[in-house]
């Protein structure tokens, strides 16, 4: 991956109503490179599931949290680093549901990691020099520069 052109943060409380604040600031950065629409709309509800994922489960819907977000882009990739001050999260033993059962059940809830995982071409969590935890998604470009 090529180094990084760009980079922009912008750091939300940990409600629900911020979640579109997040949406908002990674879709102007994405229209910026440019990206292809789809691109873009991969990547906003990829950050609309993690978002949530932190608020709901790492934050265990307190409020008053902070979640910050870095977007950086690069000629071929835009990277989106997610960091929170909660609970860690390890995605290895989660399974990517089966649908047809997840569906016939008629579940409320449970596909953010595999819908971020479907969006994304790349997705790492851990935790960076500071012991905060960090949501890392990159997408790469199919828009050429």
């Amino acid at each position: 991956m090529g180094q990084p052109e760009e980079c922009a943060t912008i750091c939300i409380d940990s409600e629900f109503d911020q979640i579109g604040r997040a949406r908002d600031f990674v879709e102007a950065i994405a229209r910026r490179i440019p990206m292809s629409e789809p691109e873009i709309y991969d990547m906003v509800l990829a950050v609309d599931e993690a978002v949530t994922n932190v608020i709901e489960h790492a934050y265990g819907g307190l409020r008053g949290r902070t979640v910050e977000l870095l977007a950086e882009y690069a000629a071929d990739h835009f990277t989106i680093i997610i960091t929170h001050h909660g609970a860690s999260f390890d995605p290895s033993g989660h399974q990517d549901p089966v649908m047809k059962e997840h569906l016939a059940q008629r579940r409320v809830g449970g596909l953010g990691l595999y819908l971020m995982r479907q969006l994304m071409d790349l997705i790492e969590y851990g935790v960076n020099s500071n012991g905060a935890q960090q949501i890392r998604m990159v997408k790469y470009r199919q828009t050429p520069c």
